[in-house]
């Protein structure tokens, strides 16, 4: 990975004078009828680099050619360094979602695991509802009661635990169009982390009123000897 040729990139940028403030700003939940809330302040993302910090418009698709950078839009991407390590894609959620949130879904198995970035929505654990977007894509709340146990924290970013993750996944319904997405990234959690159903058990157990329980021990099961 050629980290030194973005650096002499960005370099080369500032001195034309392309570089620019990121100021992107994570999501943040609709004010309250008849009591606004100010917008949460706008954290900077060290991690991402826009286009108009590189000295010309093909320098974006140049690096990502080269691998790089590793795309989140048209005009944003990340190092590869960033996105092909686990911290370094804590870092990367960490300055996406909004403040006082958990990652969890498809969006902290690519913490966890890598793969392809969820390119619709990112989702998170909260009680409030999300309209902006964070690099084109929606911001999923998933309002569930999930113990601190079941919680992990890498570069201050909270995320469900790999376990808790693949019960999650696994609960995805059938018809859901990253079902078949979901039972690969279900069997790289459980290879990479070494866990089984028999672990899976105490939060399936915790989650006995909801009605996809049953398929999401079957898909559990199927994976049985990874483990």
């Amino acid at each position: 990975m050629n980290t030194t040729a973005v650096q002499e990139a960005v370099r080369a940028g500032n001195e034309v004078g392309y570089m620019v403030p990121l100021d992107l700003g994570p999501a943040y939940a609709d004010p309250e009828p008849r009591v606004p809330r100010q917008p949460e302040r706008p954290r900077n993302s060290h991690s991402v680099i826009h286009t108009k910090q590189l000295p010309g418009p093909l320098a974006m698709q140049r690096l990502l050619r080269l691998d790089t950078l590793y795309e989140l839009d048209e005009f944003h991407a990340v190092t590869a360094e960033c996105a092909h390590t686990l911290y370094g894609r804590a870092m990367l959620m960490r300055d996406i979602l909004p403040n006082r949130t958990t990652a969890c879904g498809r969006t902290a198995a690519w913490v966890w695991v890598g793969g392809r970035l969820p390119q619709d929505y990112f989702e998170v654990l909260s009680s409030s509802h999300y309209r902006r977007l964070a690099f084109g894509r929606r911001i999923k709340a998933w309002q569930r009661q999930v113990d601190e146990s079941q919680i992990s924290t890498l570069n201050t970013l909270n995320l469900t635990t790999p376990l808790r993750t693949a019960c999650d996944l696994a609960m995805y319904p059938k018809d859901d169009p990253h079902a078949r997405d979901v039972q690969a990234i279900i069997g790289r959690l459980m290879e990479h982390y070494e866990f089984s159903l028999v672990d899976c058990e105490p939060i399936l157990e915790e989650c006995s009123h909801l009605r996809n329980l049953p398929q999401a021990r079957e898909m559990l099961m199927q994976f049985e000897s990874i483990a």
